[in-house]
């Protein structure tokens, strides 16, 4: 599979799973039995739109094996917690910008609520570019933890939210100091852009994001 299709796939599988075993008493457990249906349906699903993949039925044991894999592992919940929510919606403004979305899975820890948002890659998001030039500003943890949480759950206590690789089985990035306050100098540089109407291309230094940009062949920064 592509990486959007299975990004898409575990996602689903995973929104069915643990969805059917929110109120049990041993989440990890639960959401183990129900892994093999939930995947079931979520190749079903018209919006994941699985293509026609040769030999699928010997790479869909392995996807599955992937799945409850990242499910048994120690970092996919943490002892004592109860998850609240999956693919929990939100609407809320922040800094004169107006953010929509849906976190992954929202769980209540002994420290407080968080959100948990599942990666399929290895890695951590390379982030947005900051105003040296570096791709060092987390866009989603932040934001889920500092706008869209307390909108859903304004009484709520909250702990640190967390990126969570499926493939890896752990934490890959967890909220830290700092990040509201880059983030909140992004969307100001953002409604700057906004209101001058300026809107040049300016990649970061490195030109990290250039790998993954399509349009090169009329790029004006070469």
């Amino acid at each position: 599979l592509d990486p959007a299709t299975r990004g898409s796939l575990y996602h689903k599988a995973l929104e069915i799973a643990v969805g059917r075993a929110i109120n049990a008493s041993d989440i990890r457990a639960a959401t183990l039995e129900h892994i093999d249906e939930a995947f079931a349906e979520a190749e079903a699903d018209p919006k994941v739109a699985l293509p026609v993949v040769p030999n699928w039925e010997s790479e869909r044991a392995d996807q599955i094996q992937e799945l409850k894999k990242a499910s048994r592992a120690a970092d996919f919940i943490s002892d004592g917690a109860r998850v609240v929510g999956v693919e929990v919606a939100f609407e809320a403004v922040h800094e004169g910008l107006r953010f929509s979305g849906s976190i992954d899975r929202v769980d209540d820890t002994s420290s407080g609520l968080i959100a948990i948002d599942y990666k399929t890659s290895s890695s951590k998001p390379l982030g947005a570019k900051d105003r040296n030039g570096q791709l060092n500003v987390d866009v989603q943890i932040p934001l889920y933890a500092n706008v869209a949480l307390r909108e859903l759950y304004p009484s709520g206590n909250y702990g640190d939210s967390s990126y969570y690789s499926l493939t890896k089985g752990k934490i890959l990035r967890t909220e830290q100091e700092g990040d509201l306050q880059r983030l909140n100098e992004l969307i100001d540089d953002v409604n700057a852009i906004l209101s001058d109407g300026a809107f040049a291309v300016d990649p970061d230094a490195r030109e990290s994001g250039c790998q993954y940009c399509e349009l090169d062949a009329v790029c004006r920064t070469g």
